[in-house]
C-alpha cells in the first residue's frame, strides 16, 4: 500500500456547452463532465496524474516552480468566490521530493 499525503489546490467549475468544466488554478490542469460532481471528480484524478507524471519523467521541480505553485498541506481558510479547494491524495514521495528541493 502506498502511502499518500494530501495536498490542496484550488479549483474552478463553469458550464460550458453542455458540459461542465473544471480547471485546477494552481496548475494546468482542465478537464470535463456531464455534472459538476464528475468534472471536480475527474479534476482531482487528473490532477494526481499530472503530478505522478512530472514526478516519474523528473520534471516536479521546474514545473512547480513554473507555475508557482507552493504546495499546501492544509486547507485554506477561504477561497476566492466561485473557487472550491481541491483534496489531492499524493504518493508521500511527493511531499519528501517537495521538502528536499526546499532545503
Amino acid at each position: 500500500m502506498v502511502r499518500k499525503a494530501t495536498f490542496y489546490l484550488t479549483g474552478t467549475v463553469r458550464s460550458e456547452g453542455g458540459w461542465y468544466v473544471a480547471e485546477c488554478i494552481d496548475l494546468p490542469v482542465v478537464t470535463q463532465g456531464k455534472t459538476d460532481g464528475e468534472a471536480m471528480a475527474n479534476l482531482l484524478e487528473a490532477v494526481q496524474l499530472f503530478v505522478e507524471d512530472c514526478l516519474a519523467r523528473g520534471t516536479l521541480e521546474p514545473v512547480l516552480l513554473k507555475y508557482h505553485w507552493k504546495p499546501r498541506l492544509h486547507p485554506p481558510r477561504r477561497v476566492s468566490r466561485g473557487e472550491f479547494s481541491l483534496p489531492v491524495p499524493l504518493p508521500l514521495i511527493v511531499k519528501r521530493h517537495l521538502d528536499e528541493c526546499r532545503t
